[in-house]
């Protein structure tokens, strides 16, 4: 049944016998469910491309935050530590660690100088994200959230240690984005 259904949602008949009767039904439904799964992310792009169309102002707030914060952009310990304003990244993130930063809109708090999102990687793969609040607070800190670890979906302590260096000498990241440049 979840052939057929996955097979339909990939727009192919089963009127046909080749979809409607696959010589290897496990080879047939893993390509199907790739197919759909493809869709799907083409999908989501769309919809946050809309999402930038549709709020401009509030996507250069989060641009002008990200472009601030990036001189900050480092590699600590092996970890990347990165603010980005590209949705495909928060989406990556919010995927690959089972997050809800875009499903609950955090991108809005971002954009409104309410706190600051950090994504933290290896090797440009998700590892956890931090929520930085006002005077460098730590908000939200989470790995993977369906984590089968024995820390659960807290990161790991050499990332902790990692993020907390990192943000040790930082000044409070939320009142850098509202400063001024200095004009040349």
């Amino acid at each position: 049944m979840d052939y057929r259904k996955l097979a339909k949602t990939a727009g192919h008949s089963l009127k046909e016998d080749y979809w409607n009767h696959p010589a290897d039904l496990e080879k047939a439904h893993s390509k199907v469910l790739a197919e759909v799964n493809a869709i799907e992310a083409v999908k989501e792009a769309q919809k946050l491309v809309q999402l930038r169309i549709d709020n401009p102002g509030m996507f250069h707030n989060l641009d002008v935050i990200s472009k601030r914060l990036s001189v900050f952009n480092t590699n600590m310990n092996g970890y990347e530590i990165v603010v980005t304003s590209d949705l495909a990244e928060w989406q990556r993130q919010a995927d690959t660690l089972h997050q809800c930063i875009i499903r609950c809109a955090y991108y809005k708090a971002v954009a409104k100088r309410e706190k600051v999102l950090v994504f933290i990687r290896k090797a440009g793969f998700p590892i956890a994200t931090a929520e930085v609040l006002p005077q460098n607070r730590i908000g939200q800190f989470y790995a993977d959230e369906r984590s089968g670890t024995p820390n659960g979906s807290r990161p790991t302590a050499d990332v902790i240690e990692s993020f907390n260096k990192w943000l040790s000498d930082k000044p409070d990241l939320i009142e850098f984005t509202k400063q001024k440049r200095k004009s040349k």
